[in-house]
């Protein structure tokens, strides 16, 4: 929910459509760049974007 709320702008099916579309990438590079272009609002000095980037980077680091 937190996710959901500060990134999403409580917009839940963005939010799952999104993460069905990270799921699809191969490599934290590819999933990156789809972030920063979907969402070139998102300020990556954040913390709430630092923290989605590293939940991303632990389901690709296995």
């Amino acid at each position: 929910m937190y996710y959901i709320k500060e990134l999403f702008n409580d917009d839940e099916e963005q939010y799952r459509l999104s993460i069905d579309r990270l799921n699809e990438m191969r490599n934290l590079d590819e999933a990156v760049d789809y972030i920063r272009g979907a969402f070139p609002e998102w300020d990556e000095d954040s913390s709430e974007v630092y923290r989605f980037l590293m939940i991303l980077r632990r389901r690709f680091d296995v």
